[in-house]
């Protein structure tokens, strides 16, 4: 795990975690990645982390059928690179996928690392923990982490638990970005605090963080899940608003869920 901090100029921040894009698979559905990377575009508030599984990477041996993906492993960094290079001022960081990880295992050669490369951009590996410190009268930062996961689940609790396991890593986060299960998902949770008091009595609070699973860019025709009689990907990726607000929510600090769906 690797840490990262930055201070930000505004009150409000949109984080885009961009991730199972699967470039290159007959399933990613391009049209929708190019419509966030649009939509990343005309937010000024909008600052993305790569979140893993940008391609699809099938190699013999792999799940992936290699004979059906549209370009091989090495254009399909390519045209990653070119993609994302419209955004890249906006890009915070990149963590890894299991599908470039297939790459790195047996080559010794990290595609999300010429990703990285390629872009300009802080590469993480596997994981990081990022505060994010938030302008204001009174600034207010909030702790995330980010990991691809591993694992899964057919059933839409399996995947929730599957990223709910990953709080046990850093359990009072105030979020928590997972990606791999194809799914969007909010979870909240709470946990009981108290606060420093140097003069007075101490205080009981209550904390909050959320779990959040980013989705993906795949449809299902014809795909693994297909095959496998395996429920739909949700061809859907999400967006999280922190705020620092000076009053009115709870400790100030305030997080917005939403879905960003393929335009009809």
């Amino acid at each position: 795990m690797k840490p990262f901090q930055k201070t930000f100029k505004t009150k409000a921040i949109n984080i885009y975690p961009f991730g199972d894009i699967h470039w290159g698979s007959p399933n990613c559905n391009q049209e929708f990645a190019r419509q966030y990377i649009r939509a990343v575009q005309e937010d000024d508030e909008a600052y993305v982390v790569l979140m893993g599984d940008l391609m699809e990477n099938a190699l013999i041996g792999s799940l992936g059928d290699v004979y059906k993906q549209e370009d091989g492993p090495q254009l399909q960094v390519q045209e990653l690179v070119e993609l994302l290079s419209p955004i890249k001022e906006k890009i915070l960081f990149a963590i890894t996928g299991n599908h470039e990880e297939r790459t790195a295992k047996r080559a010794d050669l990290d595609p999300t690392q010429v990703i990285c490369w390629g872009l300009g951009v802080p590469y993480m590996r596997y994981s990081c923990i990022a505060r994010f410190i938030l302008a204001g009268k009174a600034p207010r930062s909030f702790v995330c982490f980010f990991h691809h996961n591993k694992g899964g689940g057919e059933t839409p609790g399996g995947k929730v638990n599957t990223a709910d396991k990953l709080r046990n890593i850093v359990p009072h986060a105030d979020a928590i970005f997972s990606a791999h299960t194809h799914v969007t998902s909010s979870m909240q949770h709470s946990w009981f605090d108290i606060t420093e008091a140097h003069t007075g009595e101490p205080r009981k609070i209550t904390r909050y963080g959320h779990d959040y699973i980013i989705g993906s860019t795949l449809e299902y025709a014809d795909s693994y899940a297909d095959a496998k009689a395996m429920r739909p990907a949700v061809c859907s990726l999400i967006r999280v608003r922190f705020e620092n607000r000076s009053t009115g929510h709870r400790d100030g600090r305030k997080q917005t869920y939403g879905v960003i769906s393929p335009a009809k």
